[in-house]
């Protein structure tokens, strides 16, 4: 295997996870689970379960560069100062 297709793996599994993850807290909710001490600590171990998922994906993406190809509100005012001429005023 390739990297960039271990890379799309990865991520891949990580977003399963995490869909199962909140797939489960939307289940308990949904049968009224929620208000019993098992439904708790399901929706509980599912949050952190999600949290840790949910990291372990972003992580991923910044270390793959996956962030960078996002257009964000600030990242054009930064690429325009970037090719502008260093002695002229912005």
């Amino acid at each position: 295997m390739n990297a960039n297709r271990e890379s799309l793996l990865l991520a891949g599994t990580e977003a399963l996870f995490l869909l199962l993850c909140l797939g489960a807290i939307i289940w308990t909710v949904a049968s009224g689970m929620i208000f019993d001490i098992d439904g708790l600590l399901l929706v509980t171990i599912s949050l952190s379960l999600a949290a840790v998922f949910s990291f372990a994906l972003l992580l991923h993406a910044k270390s793959a560069g996956w962030l960078d190809k996002l257009p964000l509100p600030g990242r054009k005012k930064a690429a325009a100062a970037e090719k502008a001429p260093a002695g002229e005023a912005k």
